[in-house]
């Protein structure tokens, strides 16, 4: 996390925007849940469900998605830092998109969790009654 948000502070060039510090206090807490949020079991068993058939298959489309999460935020803060394209969006508008968005992480995190479950064929655990 600490070298996404150093690439995004130099793609914009500064550190002296709002929204963009608003965006990666949003950000860190929301990788951080997801990353601790599955267990390690969860994930071998995920990563090993199919015999490692469509290992590399799998190997390439996650690359491709991190790299494309990526180039996006990088790109989102050059413009905001640098290239000024979007700079006529309204502050209250730039809020709910940063709310939409730590909305939209929960949810993924949520759908990833349950699609697991229904995935590997296990009943869901019980959260009731503790």
């Amino acid at each position: 996390m600490v070298l996404v948000t150093a690439g995004l502070l130099l793609a914009a060039g500064t550190a002296h925007l709002p929204m963009l510090n608003a965006y990666i206090v949003a950000l860190a807490p929301s990788l951080l849940v997801m990353m601790v949020a599955i267990a390690p079991q969860i994930a071998k068993e995920r990563g090993s469900a199919d015999g490692g058939k469509h290992d590399l298959h799998d190997a390439g489309a996650r690359l491709a998605l991190v790299v494309l999460f990526l180039v996006t935020i990088f790109m989102a803060a050059l413009d905001v830092g640098r290239l000024h394209v979007s700079n006529h969006v309204p502050l209250a508008l730039s809020l709910i998109a940063l709310v939409m968005y730590n909305c939209g992480v929960g949810i993924s995190g949520l759908g990833d969790e349950r699609e697991f479950f229904l995935l590997a064929g296990h009943s869901r655990p019980s959260r009731a009654g503790a």
